[in-house]
C-alpha cells in the first residue's frame, strides 16, 4: 500500500493529488464498500448514500454499509432501504471508501476487526481527521463531505441523477443547518443550487430531516430544556439528556438530533453544548458555536473532534463535574484577550 495522500488545507483545488487519486482508483477498480461513521446523520448517510449509488450506475459492485441501523428520518432517502449491518458480503481486496469519519475507530467494531482484509479510501472535511487511508481526501474547509462527494462526481464527469442529488443535498443542507451557518459558502449554495436543476427536490429534503418528529420526540424535548443553564453573562448555554429521560418518553439517542441547537439559538449564547449521558458517569458531548470559537479546543482535550463550530467528545464524570468543567472551559474560550 502506498503511502496516505492527505489535505488538509481548505479549497475544492487544494489537493488535486488527493483527488486524483479518488479519481484513479474509482476509475480503475471495480468492488467497493461505502460507509460512514456509526449513527449516521443527514451528511454522513447521504454523502455515502450518494457515492454508493453513483458507482453502481458506473456499473461497479458497491455495498452500502453501516454499523447501525437508518434513524428513521433518513429512511425515505434514495437506496437508504439498502444499507446492510453486515460486512459478510464484502471480499479480501475490496476498497472501502468512509465518508464524513476521520477515525477508522468510529466505522465500528466489525470493520476494524477485517481492517487488513480491505483497501480504503477517506472523503472527510473534519478538521480531526486522521488519515488513515490509502488516499484521504480531507478538505476541513468544505461544508460537507456532501460536496467533496459532489467535487469528485463532477471531477469524473458522472452524470449526477436524481437519486444521487437529493442524497447530496440532504447532506448540504443537514451540516449547513438549512443553510444558516457560515460555512455556507458560494461554493457551497452554487453545488446546492446545481443538485437542484439535477432534480433534487429542497421541500422533499427539508420536510424528511426537519419535519417528520415523532410525537414522543417533543416529549423527550420538553424534558430536556427543563434542564438548561446558561452563564451569568449570556454567553455560554447548555442541556442534558439522562436515561432516564430516554426510559420515561421510551426514546433513545437518535431521538435527540438536533437539540443542542436550541441553546445555541438564545439571543447571545456564543456556544452551547448538551450533554447525553451515556453511562453511569459517562457523558456524549455535542458543542456548537456562532463562529467566534473554536469548539474543537474543547472537544480535542477529551479526545475528541470535529468542525470549528460543531465538535463532540466523550467525558467521564459525574453530571455535575461534567456540565462544570466544560462550562469553565468554554468560559475560558471566550474570555478577552
Amino acid at each position: 500500500m502506498s503511502e496516505p495522500a492527505a489535505l488538509r488545507a481548505a479549497g475544492p483545488h487544494a489537493s488535486e493529488g488527493a483527488l486524483a487519486g479518488v479519481l484513479r482508483i474509482l476509475r480503475e477498480r471495480d468492488r467497493f464498500l461505502v460507509t460512514a461513521h456509526r449513527n449516521p446523520e443527514g451528511d454522513a448517510l447521504g454523502s455515502s448514500l450518494a457515492l454508493g449509488l453513483a458507482l453502481r450506475e458506473m456499473g461497479k459492485t458497491t455495498i452500502l454499509y453501516n454499523a447501525d441501523p437508518v434513524p428513521r428520518v433518513l429512511k425515505p432517502f434514495p437506496g437508504a432501504g439498502e444499507v446492510v449491518q453486515s460486512l459478510d458480503g464484502a471480499r479480501p481486496g475490496d476498497t472501502v471508501i468512509v465518508c464524513d469519519c476521520g477515525e477508522l475507530e468510529r466505522v465500528g467494531p466489525e470493520m476494524l476487526s477485517r481492517r487488513a482484509d480491505f483497501r480504503f479510501v477517506n472523503l472527510d472535511h473534519h478538521v480531526s481527521s486522521q488519515g488513515f487511508a490509502e488516499v484521504n481526501y480531507i478538505d476541513p474547509g468544505a461544508c460537507a463531505t456532501a460536496l467533496l462527494v459532489f467535487r469528485v462526481l463532477k471531477a469524473l464527469g458522472h452524470p449526477i441523477s436524481v437519486d444521487v442529488a437529493t442524497n447530496l443535498l440532504c447532506g448540504l443542507v443537514t451540516d449547513t443547518g438549512s443553510f444558516r451557518y457560515s460555512n455556507a459558502n458560494p461554493e457551497c449554495l452554487e453545488a446546492a443550487a446545481e443538485l437542484v436543476r439535477c432534480g433534487a427536490r429542497p421541500d422533499f429534503v427539508s420536510q424528511k430531516i426537519f419535519d417528520s418528529n415523532e410525537e414522543k420526540t417533543y416529549r423527550l424535548l420538553a424534558r430536556v430544556l427543563g434542564t438548561l443553564d446558561i452563564t451569568k453573562d449570556g454567553s455560554v448555554a447548555s442541556v442534558v439528556v439522562s436515561t432516564e429521560m430516554f426510559e420515561q418518553t421510551e426514546t433513545g439517542p437518535e431521538h435527540v438530533e438536533g437539540f443542542v441547537n436550541y441553546p445555541r439559538g438564545i439571543a447571545g449564547v456564543e456556544l452551547a453544548f448538551l450533554l447525553r449521558q451515556i453511562g453511569p458517569e459517562e457523558w456524549k458531548v455535542s458543542l456548537r458555536g456562532q463562529g467566534r470559537v473554536d469548539t474543537t479546543l474543547i472537544s480535542a482535550a477529551y479526545g475528541g473532534g470535529g468542525h470549528r463550530n460543531a465538535s463532540g467528545c466523550t467525558v467521564k464524570g459525574s453530571l455535575e463535574k461534567v456540565r462544570r468543567e466544560i462550562d469553565e472551559r468554554a468560559r475560558a474560550l471566550l474570555a478577552p484577550g
